[in-house]
């Protein structure tokens, strides 16, 4: 139980609040106190990396130091190869600063971070040493240790006082996550609901996943995190079963009408089990669902007319193994849930990790080339204006720019970002000239702060809080730039404010010219490359392992799901959502197997019918639909008639259940991500 239990409670983000602005002004003190140069540097550090839950503090801080001393290095390298020539040292930061956004964007791993704060670092020490080559390592030396000391001050504050741990947040967010899944699956097997996938619950895989690698910061005992990472992969395993369910159970009920209402029996047992409306164990399920199948016949029923497996028994047969599948997922992840609630004593299983991170190069390319047009903009304006204060918009060109590049459309973003940076350099220069000359101390000093940082710090608490003040804080701190002594140049500060603002502007005008796609473009391309994972397995005849096949995909239905869910409910429900691709693939990652089985004359037809599937998610049309369904029928005839009885039964199942998958939805999956 968290010491308050709601994350967006007042008292919660007060509190929050209060270590903020005490780890703020325990920043400046000892800045003041060493007598650094640039002691507000420290100040927007701890704005930056305060997050309510230590483990997300202590992931961000890691990245953060990192990412700041590789820019200052780059800076402190570079500068003397290029002292002579202002205009080539301006280029190879903007170079650089598109580089590390590049890395960030493709990399999409928790150290993206780091590669952001290497290439904008970079330019806050870089820019405005042009014309002063002489100061670099002051400016980088400074910097660096700014940052570590408002990472220090942050860190030390948040672990002292009231400290909050990320994990129960977690635990919590992974029950609600089942609880829409037994919720969801229940209705898909018991045929109580609406037909179609929940996308929220693909959304909150992404967020759960994000909890996670902040939570392995916080545990100082591997055996918690691994039954963690257990509990989601497992959890990730239930999607597929019920999709299949699903599609098998319509199969079966448009087949065989007259089952209609003993197979919604069966699945209101099964639904009121995982909704946890009765309490029978695995077990008692799992007994009870074979008993089921058994009472309605063997699972292959043979045709009087003539010895052939008709595709109802079949189907039986796939919704048995897929019954069996549900319980047995279920009660594991039942089990990693009590084994985490009563500390996680035992050994987890080994840890899979990941195989795959889904990357698509086109957007980092594209947010490269933004920035780079933006940071080269503000420099023509600030060398051809011979502007002193003008290399300010070259930082926030490059702060702005990289802040949002993961965005779809990161130009609304920016644009806010512009107004909210306004609105704090206006507060910067009403305190910078108003207030801070009436205070005389340190401490009247940290009350004029206080004015801004307390209602900072309440909002930054919230989910969606640091977008919405960090651009205010930024213009804010960077007027007044503190330092150990009061110092006040109207003209400097306009013309900062000034310049800055140009700066964001120009970032958001290069963004719209370049980089705003849209949320459909993105799907779309999400759609291909999933339809591309699809093909590659049909080249490799289905021979991938189930884990690998499984992880590719999940990286793309992650971020497809998150996507749909902000989509019109109209436009949402003519595009696929990855689920049945997942289904298809993992059918013919069994049938691949399967065939190690059966005569070596049944392969040739088994490969060419896998090839078809793979040609069709390439280029979807009515021909080569027409040429999967009638080597469907082929390979279901040879199989008939040249296969033992048992292995002739599950061959059977998996060739219904691919053709009811791609029938079911498979086939409209792929029209609808066929634009690439």
């Amino acid at each position: 139980m968290l010491p308050f239990s709601l994350s967006n409670s007042f008292p919660g983000d007060l509190l929050f609040s209060l270590k903020t602005l005490l780890a703020s002004g325990l920043a400046l003190y000892i800045a003041f106190s060493l007598n650094l140069p640039q002691p507000y540097w420290a100040l927007v550090t701890v704005l930056i990396i305060a997050q309510p839950y230590s483990g997300m503090i202590k992931s961000k801080a890691l990245y953060r130091i990192i990412g700041t001393v590789v820019g200052a290095s780059f800076i402190v390298f570079v500068m003397p190869l290029l002292i002579n020539s202002p205009e080539l040292f301006s280029l190879a930061i903007c170079l650089w600063i598109a580089f590390c956004l590049f890395l960030s964007l493709y990399d999409g791993s928790p150290r993206s971070y780091g590669f952001i704060l290497g290439g904008y670092t970079a330019a806050l020490i870089g820019f405005p040493a042009v014309d002063s080559p002489g100061t670099i390592f002051l400016l980088a030396r400074s910097r660096v240790e700014e940052v570590v000391l408002g990472v220090l001050t942050t860190f030390l504050v948040h672990e002292l006082f009231f400290p909050r741990q990320v994990t129960p947040l977690l635990l919590s967010k992974m029950d609600q996550w089942i609880s829409h899944v037994a919720k969801w699956g229940g209705e898909e097997i018991s045929g109580r609901g609406t037909p179609g996938f929940p996308h929220g619950i693909g959304a909150e895989i992404s967020a759960i996943s994000a909890m996670g690698i902040h939570a392995a910061y916080e545990s100082p005992d591997p055996r918690a995190i691994g039954w963690l990472d257990a509990l989601m992969f497992r959890m990730r395993d239930l999607l597929p079963v019920l999709v299949d369910l699903g599609i098998h159970r319509k199969a079966l009920l448009k087949i065989s009408p007259e089952l209609s209402e003993e197979m919604d029996i069966l699945g209101g047992e099964v639904s009121d089990w995982i909704t946890g409306k009765s309490h029978h164990s695995s077990k008692e399920m799992d007994l009870m669902v074979s008993r089921w199948f058994m009472s309605h016949g063997a699972p292959f029923k043979m045709t009087e007319a003539m010895a052939i497996p008709t595709e109802l028994g079949s189907l039986m047969e796939r919704l048995s193994v897929r019954f069996h599948d549900l319980i047995l997922i279920w009660g594991d992840c039942r089990h990693m849930r009590q084994r985490i609630a009563h500390g996680g004593v035992e050994e987890p299983p080994p840890p899979k990790g990941r195989v795959s991170v889904f990357r698509d190069p086109l957007l980092p390319l594209l947010s490269a080339l933004a920035v780079s047009l933006a940071v080269l903009a503000s420099i023509f304006l600030w060398r051809s204006l011979d502007w002193p204060d003008g290399f300010a918009a070259a930082m926030m060109a490059a702060v702005s720019g990289t802040f949002f590049a993961a965005m779809d459309d990161p130009s609304v973003a920016i644009l806010d970002f512009l107004a909210k940076i306004n609105i704090g350099s206006a507060a910067g220069l009403f305190t910078l000239f108003f207030l801070l000359p009436k205070m005389h101390d340190f401490w009247g000093l940290m009350f004029v702060l206080s004015l801004a940082l307390l209602p900072a710090g309440v909002m930054l608490a919230r989910p969606d809080g640091p977008l919405k003040v960090l651009p205010f804080m930024i213009g804010f701190s960077g007027l007044i730039a503190l330092q150990s002594t009061y110092h006040a140049d109207f003209a400097h500060a306009w013309n900062t404010a000034i310049s800055e603002a140009v700066g964001v502007f120009l970032a958001a005008l290069s963004t719209i010219l370049v980089r705003s796609v849209g949320v459909s473009f993105s799907i779309r391309r999400i759609l291909a490359s999933l339809h591309a994972e699809l093909r590659q397995l049909a080249m490799l005849q289905g021979k991938m392992e189930r884990e690998v096949f499984v992880d590719r995909m999940f990286d793309r239905i992650a971020p497809l799901m998150s996507r749909m869910g902000v989509i019109a409910l109209e436009e949402r429900k003519k595009l696929p959502d990855g689920l049945y691709e997942m289904v298809v693939g993992l059918d013919l990652i069994r049938l691949a197997e399967m065939r190690e089985k059966l005569p070596s004359g049944l392969g040739e037809p088994l490969s060419r019918l896998i090839h078809a599937i793979g040609e069709y998610y390439d280029r979807p049309d009515q021909t080569r639909k027409a040429s999967v369904k009638s080597l469907f029928d082929e390979v279901w005839t040879a199989v008939v008639t040249s296969v033992d009885l048992d292995v002739e039964a599950e061959t059977l199942s998996l060739l219904a259940s691919l053709r009811w998958t791609l029938d079911g939805g498979g086939f409209r999956s792929a029209h609808g991500g066929a634009v690439r």
